[in-house]
């Protein structure tokens, strides 16, 4: 077997649009209202349905929705999306590494077990030992 003739054979998952609307704010500003950019990883999302903002737990109305700049009526997973937020959401009530969530929302969570793939060592340390400073790449994570 060849590289290309096992990248054939994986069978990737399907992004359920049925499921619960999971959205990684990626951004936000405001204009006439908090606008939240992320990519829509699951569900559906549509204006007037409510959401969740997580970790606040905070709820919202969706307002409107874009893909592609677009106002639209729904988007689905997989497009990336502004989506207003109502029902009094200020811009610093929905920050960077937060999920829109549709109920019930996603767990948020102050510890983590993961695997850990180590990817380069330095030139200058070889080998990985207590005490080796490592650095830890998570998708829209923000720690101030």
């Amino acid at each position: 077997g060849t590289l290309i003739g096992l990248l054939d054979t994986i069978e990737l998952k399907e992004r359920v649009p049925d499921a619960n609307v999971r959205i990684p704010v990626l951004g936000r500003y405001t204009d006439r209202g908090t606008i939240a950019m992320g990519k829509v990883e699951s569900g559906t999302i549509r204006a007037g349905m409510k959401v969740v903002l997580m970790p606040t737990r905070n709820e919202y109305k969706v307002e409107g929705v874009w893909a592609n700049e677009e106002p639209v009526l729904a988007a689905r997973p997989g497009e990336n999306v502004l989506v207003k937020l109502g029902g009094g959401c200020a811009v610093e009530d929905c920050q960077k590494g937060f999920v829109i969530c549709s109920k019930p929302p996603c767990r948020a969570v102050s510890k983590m077990i993961c695997d850990i793939a180590l990817l380069d060592m330095p030139d200058s340390c070889q080998i990985m030992t207590a005490g080796f400073g490592a650095i830890f790449h998570c998708h829209c994570c923000e720690e101030e």
